[in-house]
C-alpha cells in the first residue's frame, strides 16, 4: 500500500504547466517569447522560467534572430571580450551568476544579416562594440526603468492575493448567487482529496468495505498528502522568495534586450 500511495503522490503532484519556448515552430517559439518577455502579467502560472531561459544558447539565438543579428559566428566578427581580464564577471549578486546573460555577451560582435535594415559596416560593429563594452564598465541593470520594476511588482503581488483569495476565501456575494453552497478552493479541494484517497485504498478492500472505517489514519494521511500537494501547486508562484525569482527573470531579459539593439544599432551616416 506505501508503494502505491507513493504512485498516487507522484500522479497528483504533476508539472505545473509552462510556456514551452523551445518548440519546433520557430514562429510560435518567437510569438510565445514575446509574450513573456513584454506581457503585463505574472507569466503563465508557472514557477519556473520559460524553458528557453534554462537553454541558454536556445534563447540567444532566438533574441539574436529577432533582431537580425547572425545566431552563428561569421568571418570577420569581433571577439567579445567579456570574461577577460579588462571585463571580469561581475561579483555574485542578484543578477549573477547568470547563464544566459554569459552567453549573451559571450557572443562575437557580428553585422546584421541581408534584409535587416540595410548592410551594416564593420566600422558601425566596431563602434556597437565599443558602445556595449563602455555599457558594461558602467552599468550593470540598463534597459529598464524603476517605474516598471513597481508595476511588475504590483502586477505579481495583486496576482497572488488574488491567489490566494480564491483558494481560501469563499466566492464574493453576487457568485454566490449564482452558484448557492459555493465553497472556496481549499475546501472543494480538500474533500476532492478525500475521495482520491477512498478511491486508491478501496481497490485494496473487498466492495463491501470502507477505507475511513478500515483504514482511517492511513486515508486521512494520504488525502493529507494529496492536499498538500493540489495547495502547493495552486500557490507555488508565490511562496516566498519567488518574487526575486520573478523580478531577476525580468531585469535580465530587459538588460539583455537593450544590449542586443546595441550590436544591432545601424546609425543612418552607415548607410
Amino acid at each position: 500500500v506505501v508503494e502505491e500511495e507513493e504512485e498516487e503522490e507522484e500522479e497528483v503532484e504533476g508539472d505545473v504547466g509552462e510556456e514551452d519556448f523551445g518548440a519546433s515552430d520557430e514562429a510560435a517559439a518567437k510569438q510565445a517569447y514575446r509574450r513573456w518577455l513584454f506581457g503585463t502579467e505574472v507569466p503563465g502560472m508557472s514557477a519556473a522560467p520559460p524553458a528557453s531561459w534554462r537553454s541558454s544558447p536556445e534563447w540567444v539565438d532566438l533574441e539574436f534572430l529577432r533582431a537580425g543579428l547572425s545566431a552563428e559566428a561569421e568571418d570577420g566578427a569581433l571577439e567579445s571580450p567579456w570574461g577577460t581580464e579588462d571585463f571580469p564577471h561581475p561579483e555574485a549578486g542578484v543578477l549573477w551568476p547568470h547563464a544566459t546573460m554569459q552567453e549573451h555577451r559571450c557572443r562575437p560582435f557580428g553585422r546584421r544579416t541581408a534584409g535587416a535594415g540595410g548592410e551594416m559596416t564593420m566600422s558601425q560593429v566596431e563602434e556597437n562594440k565599443t558602445r556595449l563594452t563602455a555599457l558594461w564598465r558602467v552599468s550593470s541593470s540598463h534597459g529598464i526603468s524603476w517605474d516598471e520594476l513597481d508595476e511588475a511588482y504590483v502586477a505579481f503581488a495583486k496576482q497572488g492575493k488574488s491567489r490566494y483569495d480564491e483558494w481560501s476565501r469563499s466566492p464574493p456575494p453576487d457568485e454566490q448567487a449564482a452558484d448557492k453552497g459555493a465553497l472556496p478552493k481549499a475546501a472543494e479541494m480538500k474533500a476532492e482529496a478525500r475521495k482520491k484517497a477512498n478511491r486508491h485504498l478501496k481497490r485494496f478492500l473487498p466492495k463491501d468495505q470502507d477505507p475511513i472505517v478500515i483504514f482511517p489514519t492511513r486515508t486521512k494521511r494520504l488525502a493529507g498528502r494529496i492536499f498538500a500537494k493540489e495547495k502547493k501547486q495552486w500557490l507555488g508562484p508565490w511562496r516566498p522568495g519567488r518574487l526575486t525569482v520573478y523580478l531577476q527573470q525580468l531585469v535580465a531579459a530587459r538588460v539583455l534586450r537593450r544590449e542586443t539593439a546595441d550590436r544591432a544599432f545601424q546609425s543612418r551616416r552607415s548607410f
